[in-house]
């Protein structure tokens, strides 16, 4: 580093640069204590609207939380929380525009009912035109889809979400197996 870089005097050099190594690795702690109560919050809201819900859908729409490990912790969360041990859990993460990665992730301690979900999601979206990139095993299974992501997905992903949930519980539930956090 030089002086003109971090704004300081020659001498200074080394202890801006300490300082702000220093500051850096604070923001990282706190964004990821933020990140760890935020998926709290969104666990505890999700399993106030559980109920007797066989698989429940959570979209995610924030940039700050796109990505696998975010999802991962609520996926937990919500199977260690939940009283049906076979609750199927998907998740997606979309973002606006084009040329965005989304990711999807499905988890169940019933490896074959998650496999059939992220199964029928990926046939249903490669029918689109779309490129479902993933796979997973032990119950959690994770794809990224490359692309727009907008209502026809949406809509999509609802009907299979539907269709399984009549399978798992033959009987039919509405569209409301979705939450929107």
């Amino acid at each position: 580093m030089t002086a003109q870089a971090v704004g300081c005097g020659r001498q200074d050099v080394a202890e801006r640069a300490t300082r702000n190594e220093e500051l850096r690795r604070e923001g990282a702690d706190a964004t990821k204590g933020l990140r760890s109560e935020l998926a709290k919050l969104v666990v505890a809201s999700t399993m106030q609207s559980l109920g007797e819900k066989k698989v429940t859908w959570i979209k995610r729409d924030e940039k700050t939380t796109h990505d696998f490990e975010f999802l991962g912790n609520l996926a937990s969360g919500i199977s260690a929380s939940s009283e049906n041990k076979d609750i199927v859990i998907l998740l997606t993460s979309t973002l606006p525009g084009k040329d965005q990665t989304q990711l999807v992730m499905v988890q169940s301690n019933n490896q074959d009912k998650a496999k059939e979900l992220f199964e029928a999601i990926k046939t249903v979206l490669a029918g689109d035109g779309k490129v479902v990139k993933g796979g997973g095993a032990k119950g959690r299974f994770m794809g990224k889809v490359e692309g727009k992501w907008g209502k026809a997905e949406d809509l999509k992903v609802s009907e299979i979400v539907e269709k399984v949930s009549y399978r798992v519980h033959s009987t039919k539930y509405k569209a409301d197996n979705q939450l929107s956090v």
